[in-house]
């Protein structure tokens, strides 16, 4: 149960964040472009994007450690899952894109704050986020990927196990 509310947080948090950096991205340009002083709805939607990822981190990491089948069948055999794309989107791929965004956005904050002028900090912002944003994208399951997973999760109380087939054996190896 734990897990099953666990992945619906994380699913609808994904939403949120999404929404607030592409909110402070646009809110950033058009800084950039008018000139524009940073203002107090500037710095909460920072704050409120900061916070969010940092959530989503958490719910992430406790998926991720303990609560997650997919994570379970992967360490299970990491050799195997690494040649099975939908484990390894999960083990490896997933969780350093997400990680490269979670540093983006807290690097982006750091830097902005020591800008001189509201211009070069709208524009650090800017750019900071749209990497950071196109990282989350490239890292988010999908739907129309092989692994994806649903665009809106509903809480189910029971997940069905993971069942998945390892990559055949090698007999022989090219070097020997």
């Amino acid at each position: 149960m734990l897990y099953a509310i666990t992945l619906f947080l994380h699913a609808w948090l994904r939403w949120i964040i999404l929404g607030l950096c592409s909110v402070q991205l646009i809110r950033s340009l058009q800084g950039m472009q008018q000139d524009r002083a940073l203002g107090p709805l500037d710095k909460r939607l920072g704050l409120g994007l900061l916070i969010s990822v940092d959530v989503q981190l958490l719910l992430g990491l406790l998926l991720f450690g303990w609560l997650s089948p997919v994570t379970d069948a992967a360490f299970a055999d990491m050799r195997a899952a690494m040649k099975y794309a939908p484990l390894r989107f999960f083990v490896a791929e997933h969780t350093f894109g997400m990680v490269l965004f979670v540093i983006g956005i807290h690097l982006t904050r750091i830097l902005a704050k020591k800008k001189p002028t509201a211009r070069a900090a709208h524009r650090t912002t800017a750019i900071g986020l749209g990497i950071a944003l196109l990282i989350a994208l490239v890292s988010i399951p999908w739907p129309s990927r092989p692994y994806g997973r649903p665009l809106l999760r509903l809480p189910v109380a029971e997940h069905p196990p993971v069942t998945w087939v390892p990559a055949p054996q090698r007999t022989g190896s090219a070097y020997t």
